[in-house]
């Protein structure tokens, strides 16, 4: 059973690092704390007895909760960069598109969150709901509003 486990938590790295780390990325504004939340989540994942029954919103779950703990353990730790994360970062980034990077720059954290955790890592209302400890509505809502924003942006460009 334990090997199973294991092997279930590889596969889930394996199968989603790109999306755990633009997420990661895309709430704390640091590459660096981003890989090291990946990095707590996963640790703490490995030393459960068993398997949560649904993996992805547990751990986006744990790696939001390793970077709210770092700020809070961290509390003098200031950005120096207010802005989203440039999350080009050369063609190997996880968003190559830089419009669409500047778009997610101009979104609250909370709007950048959503829509990060649904058009990139796929995962439903319900699922990002849990993630952040609120009801799918106001999720969806957010969503559609930021949607909505990154559009407005879009089109005043053309």
């Amino acid at each position: 059973m334990r090997q199973r486990h294991i092997d279930r938590v590889r596969r889930f790295y394996q199968n989603n690092r790109q999306e755990l780390y633009v997420y990661a990325l895309s709430i704390c504004r640091d590459p660096d704390l981003a890989e090291d939340s990946i990095q707590t989540a996963f640790f703490g994942l490995l030393r459960r007895r068993s398997p949560p029954r649904d993996i992805r919103p547990f751990v986006f779950r744990s790696i939001r909760n390793a970077i709210i703990d770092a700020h809070r353990a961290d509390s003098t730790r200031k950005h120096t960069n207010d802005s989203a994360p440039d999350m080009t970062e050369g063609e190997n980034g996880p968003i190559r598109d830089r419009t669409l990077n500047q778009c997610l720059a101009l979104l609250n954290d909370h709007q950048r969150e959503t829509i990060v955790l649904k058009a990139f890592v796929g995962l439903t209302f319900a699922e990002i709901g849990r993630v952040m400890n609120e009801p799918a509505n106001t999720i969806a809502s957010r969503y559609r509003r930021g949607m909505a924003r990154m559009r407005e942006v879009l089109e005043n460009q053309i």
